[in-house]
């Protein structure tokens, strides 16, 4: 079960948009906090809301929120980052993609389930929008909604801590 964590991890931090094309990351941020009104293809499931979302920012203006599952799914939340206005920015949601739990056999590495998973992953055009604020202010939100393939995908986050990690060169 660990090594499929850092599988799904290695994956939610690669730095591509939907269909495989690299983006520069410009940082990466993990976001503590609760979580509700997690939706995934219009079905309800609260009792996967996790307690962390990962947020890259690229060099060209795109971003993703990543919500990983308690089982281990990944949700990704890609668009078009728009400059804030007061305490709020937009992101623009073009791809949702989702990426399922591969299915750990011996002799698995993390590197190997992170391939599998990726070759399972949905890239999906969407259209939606996520709302957020900055997470070091008090009664900040990420509230994303999107859908895609004619379903919903949404979920609302009210973060408590936060971490950002820019890239080496």
């Amino acid at each position: 079960m660990r090594i499929r964590h850092l599988a799904m991890l290695l994956l939610a931090t690669s730095g591509t948009l939907g269909a495989g094309t690299p983006h520069e990351i410009s940082y990466l941020a993990t976001i503590s906090g609760s979580c509700s009104g997690l939706v995934i293809a219009d079905v309800e499931q609260n009792a996967e809301c996790p307690d962390k979302l990962l947020n890259t920012a690229y060099a060209d203006n795109y971003s993703s929120f990543k919500v990983m599952t308690k089982n281990g799914m990944v949700i990704s939340f890609f668009g078009y980052d728009h400059e804030a206005v007061g305490d709020t920015a937009h992101l623009t949601v073009e791809r949702i993609l989702i990426t399922p739990v591969p299915k750990e056999e011996p002799g698995d590495t993390v590197v190997s389930l992170a391939k599998k998973a990726m070759a399972l992953t949905q890239d999906l055009p969407a259209i939606g929008d996520c709302e957020y604020s900055n997470p070091a202010l008090p009664d900040s939100h990420v509230n994303c909604a999107a859908t895609a393939a004619g379903k919903t995908y949404s979920f609302k986050f009210h973060p408590t801590d936060f971490q950002v990690a820019a890239p080496s060169n």
